[in-house]
């Protein structure tokens, strides 16, 4: 990537500059990593902002998206010292599919065995399937190989076969909703690099490779969204969503508690739990009038139960969608929770109880050196994803790459480039 060194800007001639975008229903964040050679990750800025223009993933004001993005972009330049060049771009929404497809092609008696050669054409036979007008691949991710009707081939060049398989999990999205979301980052001065579903980014933050082998679900709660992400023999198996969140819980507290949504918030952080474990059930809580009508005392119980209601739906909906999936029973090592709302006081108690697996949340801290405690927050899990996605070899994931209509021959070019040194 390229990128404008700013006014006492770190020295950045051997090493690589990657960004990050999530725009939540909640707010947008940005995160700024300089990668080494050695691809270790040194987190040098981080910009957030309140989000007003998006809404489960989708645009619904383009105007306050764009002031959105700037607005997070500018405080993590001015931390970092730099100006970014392309942007990773994390996105999500119902209309967001996972589908399995499956590509056979014949090797022959070569004594070689199989090539690299061979697994490009069989994944290219894979890739092979009628794709509507108005959905465009946003990933072709491998989950396994057959040679001569023996599965689970982590890496079949070099083996020896007459017959090669490959099953793809393709992902698609509405061409019209990654549209508006290319054209909000592009009103804001910024170049999309790549874009990446947020439950496979956020995957790579707090899942060890152990555990993507032994099976696992990611449940990313967000302000608008539940993204679900499952793994096994390690490789993504199936994706999800359900659409609550965060900003339901804060609705819930508003309406039931008669208050502002600011003050939902607040005491949503401060003072609610989904498990009556964390809470003293007796205690009195001030709750500020609205419109000019006077404070009200309450007891913790009440907030209690607005809490724990909505959670419970919120995990009994992401239950159900698991429980859909042909891999709901190889979840070996659990589920893993993250996202804004993974802060919440007593959601493993809750989510244990009800899947009857061992549950932990994912904070995105491994492997980072820099500002770490700015990103050490289950709500950013989906930036830090997006710059680890982004450093790992591009051939292996097959990232869509995105290019503006502006970008002439010789941009694509260095990003060809960059990609291969």
């Amino acid at each position: 990537m390229f990128i404008k060194k700013l006014e006492g800007a770190i020295n950045m001639d051997k090493h690589h500059i990657v960004a990050g975008l999530d725009l939540g229903t909640s707010k947008v964040s940005v995160v700024i990593a300089e990668v080494s050679p050695e691809k270790k990750i040194n987190i040098i800025g981080v910009g957030e902002s309140s989000s007003e223009g998006m809404r489960h993933g989708v645009v619904i004001n383009l105007e306050k998206t764009i002031n959105s993005i700037k607005t997070a972009v500018h405080d993590a330049q001015v931390m970092a010292g730099i100006e970014i060049g392309p942007i990773c771009v994390a996105v999500t929404g119902e209309h967001i599919k996972g589908m399995a497809s499956k590509g056979v092609i014949s090797i022959g008696s070569r004594n070689e065995g199989i090539t690299n050669a061979d697994v490009e054409r069989v994944r290219e036979s894979a890739k092979g399937i009628a794709i509507p007008t108005e959905r465009e691949i946003i990933h072709t991710l491998t989950q396994d190989f057959i040679v001569d009707n023996q599965p689970n081939i982590v890496d079949p060049v070099g083996l020896m076969g007459m017959r090669l398989e490959a099953i793809i999990y393709i992902i698609t999205g509405s061409s019209l909703a990654l549209g508006n979301i290319k054209k909000a980052v592009e009103r804001a001065g910024l170049v999309v690099d790549m874009m990446v579903i947020q439950s496979l980014a956020s995957s790579y933050a707090v899942l060890d490779s152990e555990e993507m082998h032994q099976g696992v679900c990611l449940l990313d709660i967000g302000g608008g969204v539940t993204n679900i992400a499952i793994w096994y023999g390690g490789s993504l198996r199936d994706i999800g969503l359900v659409k609550l969140g965060g900003e339901a819980i804060t609705r819930d507290i508003a309406m039931g508690l008669a208050t502002s949504r600011t003050y939902a918030e607040k005491i949503k952080i401060e003072k609610s739990a989904a498990h009556p474990s964390y809470l003293d059930l007796e205690e009195i809580i001030e709750i500020p009038g609205t419109a000019g009508r006077g404070p009200r005392k309450i007891n913790t119980e009440k907030l209690y139960d607005v809490v724990e209601a909505r959670v419970e739906e919120m995990l009994d909906f992401s239950y159900r969608r698991i429980k859909r999936s042909e891999y709901a029973h190889n979840l070996a090592s659990g589920l893993v929770v993250t996202g804004g709302c993974a802060n919440l006081k007593g959601i493993l108690e809750v989510g244990e109880e009800l899947f009857e697996l061992p549950m932990r949340v994912g904070i995105p801290t491994n492997d980072l050196s820099g500002m770490v405690e700015a990103v050490s927050s289950p709500s950013f899990s989906t930036c830090v994803g997006l710059i680890k996605y982004t450093v790992m070899d591009k051939e292996e994931n097959n990232v869509k790459r995105i290019y503006t209509s502006q970008d002439t021959f010789m941009d694509r070019l260095k990003k060809w480039i960059s990609d291969f040194f």
